[in-house]
């Protein structure tokens, strides 16, 4: 858990490709390094979505502990009462344990702000699934300029979702305008009356498309 004291250290991974997409480019993908911001439902979900492909690492920033409600369906329940970003390493061994990981235990504010610079200086892409959005609408000008963001927000009660892209070079800032709950009316953006597990999958391809343009010029 000591941000940002390995991230240079990613691994090799060498994952079965039979449970992955046929259409995948798995070679493309090795190496990759995602940062994921919020391990709440909707975190877990992309997180988890995240952790069965042959990537190098993923770093998780989060600064809450399971509570018996995030147990089960999101956690192990023997780890109740850890911090999220501990019990999260759990759920990576039990799925992956090539990828190399990495919990940030911080809450993201304006004393934390450096960390979070070197984090996502080091990714290849971030995936917002934060409540911390005023801290994100400050900053989307820097952050958009370093790397591509897939942002989630869902209205309270989760019936409603929205997934939002941004691309250095190539889309505007659209994840400032994102929040629980509102609507927006973005080129790029998704707008999904559907459960959160749908609305992550959708959130989970684009992070992957994002990643292949990166890396491979895929379109």
């Amino acid at each position: 858990l000591n941000c940002g004291s390995s991230l240079e250290h990613s691994k090799k991974v060498n994952v079965q490709t039979r449970r992955l997409d046929p259409l995948l480019d798995t070679i493309a993908l090795q190496g990759a390094r995602i940062l994921v911001a919020g391990l709440g439902r909707v975190g877990m979900s992309g997180f988890k979505s995240i952790i069965k492909l042959p990537i190098g690492q993923v770093t998780c920033i989060d600064h809450d502990v399971v509570e018996a409600k995030d147990a089960a369906s999101v956690f192990p329940t023997s780890t109740i009462g850890e911090y999220k970003v501990r019990a999260a390493q759990q759920v990576v061994q039990g799925w992956n344990p090539n990828i190399a990981y990495e919990g940030c235990l911080m809450q993201l504010r304006d004393d934390t702000l450096r960390r979070f610079n070197v984090l996502i200086e080091w990714a290849d892409v971030l995936l917002w699934t934060a409540d911390d959005w005023q801290f994100l609408r400050e900053r989307i000008d820097q952050v958009h300029k370093a790397l591509p963001v897939v942002a989630i927000a869902m209205s309270e009660g989760g019936s409603f979702g929205e997934v939002v892209w941004s691309v250095p070079g190539q889309t505007s800032c659209v994840a400032c305008a994102l929040e629980p709950g509102q609507r927006t009316r973005e080129t790029d953006a998704a707008s999904l009356p559907v459960d959160v597990d749908s609305v992550v999958q959708v959130a989970t391809r684009c992070l992957l498309g994002l990643l292949l343009v990166g890396r491979r010029g895929h379109e």
